[in-house]
């Protein structure tokens, strides 16, 4: 019994190795995206974003330019809002000094004011982020990463710092 224990023993020692390699690529971070098409595709974006909140979670935002802003867009924008609004979510958003006047009705957001170059509409929510195209045919690309979201969010953090109200 001594040597079939001892001779397991050994075994053992020889796929520790390779036990530990697949034990540390279980806890690799998988990297998910996914792409959203037209104004029912940029909603369906925005629910997977928020589906998982709760009361209080944070919703950060880059606002896309004036130029951008179509009537299309101001539609969506309006309802996305107030679903965030039922889900409880306090929503945040940064804007260029410039596009002050376009976004002073907007309600459900607090908003500052950038003296400096943002990337243009974008949404940061939790782990995962959204980059939109708001063109005639609007694109959302979704993208659940922890990692890219925490750099995100450290940016963001910094520029509203030193934006204005």
């Amino acid at each position: 019994i001594e040597k079939h224990l001892e001779s397991k023993k050994k075994e053992f020692q020889q796929i520790l190795p390779e036990l530990n390699i697949l034990k540390d690529k279980s806890k690799q971070e998988i990297i998910k995206t996914e792409v959203y098409e037209g104004w029912k595709g940029m909603h369906a974006a925005t629910l997977d974003l928020i589906s998982n909140s709760k009361r209080g979670d944070i919703y950060k935002y880059f606002a896309a330019e004036e130029s951008l802003l179509s009537k299309e867009a101001l539609e969506f924008f309006r309802k996305v809002d107030l679903l965030k609004k039922d889900y409880g979510i306090i929503v945040k958003g940064i804007a260029q000094t410039n596009d002050k006047k376009a976004l002073k009705n907007y309600k459900y957001s607090s908003i500052r004011y950038a003296n400096q170059t943002i990337p243009p509409a974008m949404n940061i929510f939790k782990d995962k982020l959204i980059i939109m195209s708001l063109s005639s045919k609007p694109i959302a690309i979704v993208i659940k990463s922890e990692e890219i979201a925490k750099q995100y969010h450290k940016m963001w953090d910094e520029i509203w710092k030193k934006s204005s109200e």
